[in-house]
């Protein structure tokens, strides 16, 4: 997949030599984003990475954390859907 995405850059810098351009290439950890630039510089491709200060488990954790909130989300949409489609509860809602 690497090598795919640095050739794909090496062709867009044959095909706008004329027009400069910037490439945002987003992943999940550090060590992606170095893997990501130590290719490209390889390639003589020009590569700046830009990181947050949270070390991969922690930002690993945090994208747990975030996709588990999101599932109790989802959760609660859709058992509120479901009360509101069940006939019992709205029987008992209108006593």
């Amino acid at each position: 997949m690497l090598s795919i995405l640095v050739q794909q850059v090496k062709q867009l810098n044959i095909d706008k030599k004329d027009h400069p351009f910037k490439i945002h290439i987003v992943v999940m950890t550090k060590d992606d984003a170095a893997e990501v630039c130590d290719a490209l510089s390889d390639e003589s491709i020009s590569c700046l990475m830009l990181t947050i200060d949270v070390s991969d488990a922690d930002m690993q954790a945090r994208a747990a954390h975030d996709q588990i909130e999101s599932n109790k989300e989802y959760v609660r949409e859709q058992l509120t859907k479901m009360k509101e489609q069940c006939v019992v509860c709205k029987a008992l809602t209108n006593m």
